[in-house]
């Protein structure tokens, strides 16, 4: 499977009912299977996703601790499990996902954004590598997260239309 950590919400707005949770983004042409993987924190207190958990191919999974209080900012939202989500802390922490076996599948390391809550980590191009601190990024968009769709800030734009057009073509 070619799963990553796509978009990390760490420092949610607990009074205004936001949850921490964490985006994983299945990257291959077929479904990934993540039976028994499981996700961590920096003290690496690994938490098993659930069996049966399976994301579609080049589609979104999120991971949070209260799939209600998530559901209620984000009804439209279609993939998601609940697990008892590490803590992850606002400082800084790491994300790590493992496989069913034990293999480190992917690991996302991040710093203090200072004190911007309510805004989630996004990962700039799901192509290049997860430690590089220049690939994560505070969203841009108006709601500050991006659950379950492309990132505000990512540098692979999916459109069939020209976004620009010269007319007459030289």
């Amino acid at each position: 499977a070619d799963v990553i950590i796509n978009e990390i919400m760490h420092s949610p707005d607990t009074k205004s009912g936001q949850v921490e949770w964490v985006e994983l983004y299945n990257r291959d042409n077929q479904p990934a299977d993540l039976s028994e993987w499981s996700i961590a924190d920096a003290r690496d207190k690994p938490v098993s996703i659930p069996s049966g958990t399976v994301i579609p191919p080049e589609e979104f999974l999120i991971i949070t601790e209260d799939k209600v209080k998530f559901l209620a900012l984000f009804p439209n939202v279609q993939n998601i499990v609940e697990i008892k989500l590490p803590a992850l802390n606002n400082t800084g922490d790491a994300v790590t996902l493992r496989s069913a076996t034990g293999k480190k599948i992917d690991e996302v390391k991040y710093e203090s954004t200072g004190a911007v809550r309510s805004r989630s980590l996004e990962r700039l191009d799901p192509n290049r590598p997860s430690n590089d601190i220049a690939n994560w990024k505070l969203s841009i968009d108006l709601s500050g997260v991006t659950p379950g769709r492309v990132n505000s800030i990512s540098v692979l734009i999916t459109s069939s239309k020209p976004g620009l057009q010269i007319i007459p073509n030289p």
